[in-house]
């Protein structure tokens, strides 16, 4: 089982669309005997581009994990409504029909790649207390997540990871859930408006989220 990584990762991020010459940027990523790499895709209201982080390893269940400091700048990114945004865990074997707004060869192709850098003022321990979808109009309280998803080990999967997530299960380092997971969550908030709080949100409906790793 792929365990979470140190808080403190300062590996390079690589190219992944290097190969053949002539070969299709898809064909590329597709040959890769690796397994499959992931985007983080965060689109605010009235933007035009997306932002798009990377964290220093890519495999989704190399860094969905809660503590690293990949994960806590996206949380802390993402605290409060005023900070609601679009979010997608883009997986690199996503097809551009399967996701509406956000297209493969912007994140993953062989041309100039969105990507930005996580600012440093993100990288610090969040204090929030409950991940809400405002598309759909539900919360998850984190604190009863974490009861109920913290594994023998004392590691906790990043809820939000395996929520936005696209394209999961096609690839290695891809999440497997067990059977007492809530697998109909995999990917199910991908490309919805999310933002973390500290307080319940009024008029939306409580969901019970458990995620664990086979």
């Amino acid at each position: 089982m792929t365990k979470k990584l140190s808080n403190h990762l300062h590996h390079p991020v690589y190219s992944i669309c290097r190969g053949k010459q002539g070969a299709s940027t898809r064909q590329l990523v597709r040959n890769r005997i690796m397994g499959q790499y992931y985007a983080t895709i965060i689109r605010k209201p009235n933007t035009e581009k997306p932002k798009v982080y990377t964290a220093n390893f890519l495999k989704l269940m190399e860094h969905s994990w809660c503590g690293n400091d990949f994960t806590d700048a996206i949380t802390n990114m993402l605290t409060s409504v005023t900070n609601a945004a679009r979010v997608w865990w883009y997986g690199d074997y996503t097809e551009n029909d399967e996701v509406q707004d956000v297209n493969f060869d912007d994140i993953w192709g062989d041309g100039e790649r969105i990507r930005n850098e996580v600012p440093e003022y993100a990288i610090k321990s969040p204090n929030a207390k409950y991940l809400v979808n405002v598309t759909k109009k539900v919360y998850i309280d984190l604190e009863e997540y974490a009861k109920n998803s913290t594994d023998a080990d004392g590691e906790l999967i990043y809820p939000l990871a395996i929520l936005t997530c696209t394209s999961n299960g096609r690839g290695g380092g891809d999440y497997y859930p067990t059977e007492d997971s809530t697998a109909d969550l995999i990917g199910a908030w991908a490309g919805d408006q999310i933002y973390f709080s500290i307080a319940a949100p009024t008029g939306y409906d409580k969901i019970h989220a458990v995620f664990k790793e086979c």
